[in-house]
């Protein structure tokens, strides 16, 4: 199922971008400002792969608890959570921001800059 999501997104476009995130589709590799993005873990990766291929769409916490959990482990809301709370802090100062959507679940968008 993950294949065929990343070949339907592939096929689209190859380079997503929120702000100064960037996300290569075919490689499935972040940059943040121009830089690889190499010390995320691999549900951070999983969570910011969805988010940024929704940009501006909720997606909600039972769909991101599923892409996130393994053979073994069935992840909580309050897991979803910890990892959205963690990326919110890698992104900060990179133009794109995670934002709660009461009742509807999370979304990545861009966000204006501070300075303008």
């Amino acid at each position: 199922m993950r294949a065929l999501h990343r070949r339907n997104v592939g096929a689209g476009q190859a380079l997503l971008q929120v702000g100064a995130l960037a996300f290569d589709t075919a490689s499935r590799r972040f940059r943040l400002h121009g830089r690889p993005v190499l010390d995320l873990p691999p549900r951070e990766h999983d969570l910011l792969e969805m988010l940024i291929t929704h940009t501006g769409q909720p997606v909600s916490k039972p769909l991101l608890a599923d892409r996130l959990r393994n053979a073994d482990v069935v992840l909580s809301n309050e897991a979803v959570e910890l990892y959205v709370h963690r990326l919110r802090k890698r992104l900060e100062g990179s133009g794109a921001a995670i934002h709660t959507l009461r009742g509807l679940g999370y979304a990545l968008e861009p966000v204006a800059d501070a300075a303008a």
